[in-house]
């Protein structure tokens, strides 16, 4: 569920990597290692092109119709599916890491600020892209740099430390 025919080559909702044809193809394509692709299935889409509008303004330059605020969601959410902005579209994939890597976060404040992420290291020369057991994803300097490079203005990167065990 979204908006279309315009997508950007990656997205992350809901812990997710979402990417496109195209930028599926060149992700297979950059020597990168350790991504499946799952086609997802496209249930609702919304004829809505907000990909023109100033991402830098303070506001959306069109509120969502009947929606409470202004969140994604409020802009699909009771529109009707447009066929035509799905076909356009062309496929969207999920890509999934394959390795699975263990992590552990020490003097957790909220869930998406911490002091201190511990990772299970020995796995970490096997891929470039890693799936924690707790959320998000993790990837190597060399994806996040490919990445950067290839759709930098669609993505933004934390820095984790690897690190063992706190003393």
């Amino acid at each position: 569920m979204r908006t279309g025919p315009f997508i950007p080559p990656i997205r992350l909702p809901y812990n997710l990597v979402i990417v496109s044809e195209a930028f599926r193809q060149k992700l297979e394509q950059s020597g990168l290692r350790g991504l499946t692709f799952r086609l997802v299935m496209k249930k609702h889409i919304v004829c809505l092109h907000w990909e023109l509008w100033d991402r830098t303004a303070a506001m959306p330059a069109h509120l969502p119709i009947g929606g409470e605020g202004i969140e994604p969601e409020d802009y699909v959410l009771g529109q009707p599916h447009s066929e035509s902005a799905a076909e356009a579209m062309g496929n969207v994939w999920e890509a999934t890491p394959v390795v699975e890597i263990e992590t552990r976060v020490y003097c957790e404040r909220r869930p998406w600020d911490y002091d201190l992420c511990v990772i299970d290291n020995g796995r970490l020369e096997e891929s470039d892209f890693f799936k924690p057991a707790r959320h998000g994803v993790y990837v190597s300097s060399r994806a996040q740099e490919w990445i950067r490079q290839h759709a930098g203005e669609w993505v933004r990167f934390k820095p984790t430390q690897v690190c063992g065990e706190p003393r």
